[in-house]
């Protein structure tokens, strides 16, 4: 008949610990695993980060502009205008300021296709919206925004801007003029909902919301 053995109380106590402490160990693990694959707190802030920098390039890249350092502005420019809205904006208002100095076709073709580009990044950061809201703007809760979609906002109403006065100067046709009409219109409506995300919208970086309103309220 077989005998049953005693357990010893306290070596019950510390294997029950250990296998705690090693349960808690892969759950720990588990989380960090799962931290980098959904990515890390702070995701906002580097973001808000970059979005300093493209300005901040942009700002450099008009200096020398300004500075009628053209070749080197666009050098600046060129290789992130295809992913960086404020790259990409800050290469079409060379290009249409260039195009609105010499009014030559050539130089208003480049400029219409660069601000067609510029269009087509900065659709990809603003905020998505179902038809309602695209017919009516006034019904997009301002509080949903990102920093990087009211920026997003602000750079897509000043290509609208660009683009129809390109539009004017392209063709001077009665179409041209009611195309151009348009397109105000749609920079209007695109400036009013920057003035509401200024006015209305709790930011959570000062710097940003400073040149937000330096471009909202130039318009």
């Amino acid at each position: 008949m077989a005998t049953k053995t005693k357990k010893d109380p306290d070596a019950y106590e510390e294997s029950v610990d250990n296998k705690l402490i090693e349960t808690g160990d892969s759950c720990q693990d588990a989380a960090s695993d799962l931290e980098v694959e959904l990515g890390a707190p702070g995701g906002e802030s580097l973001q808000q980060e970059q979005l300093l920098d493209s300005i901040g390039e942009a700002q450099r890249a008009l200096d020398r502009f300004l500075g009628n350092q053209f070749e080197s502005a666009r050098a600046m420019m060129e290789p992130l205008a295809e992913t960086s809205m404020y790259h990409s904006l800050g290469c079409s208002t060379i290009y249409y300021m260039q195009a609105s100095m010499t009014l030559e076709q050539p130089d208003i073709q480049r400029a219409v296709l660069a601000t067609k580009r510029a269009l087509r990044v900065c659709q990809r950061y603003r905020r998505p919206r179902n038809g309602l809201a695209m017919a009516a703007p006034l019904l997009l809760r301002l509080a949903d925004f990102t920093d990087e979609q009211c920026h997003a906002e602000l750079c897509y109403a000043e290509l609208l801007l660009e683009k129809a006065v390109l539009t004017f100067a392209q063709d001077e046709s009665l179409m041209a003029f009611v195309r151009g009409g348009l397109k105000i219109r749609d920079c209007h409506r695109a400036y009013r909902l920057c003035w509401r995300l200024l006015r209305k919208r709790a930011w959570s970086c000062a710097e940003l919301r400073m040149h937000f309103e330096s471009g909202a309220r130039c318009a």
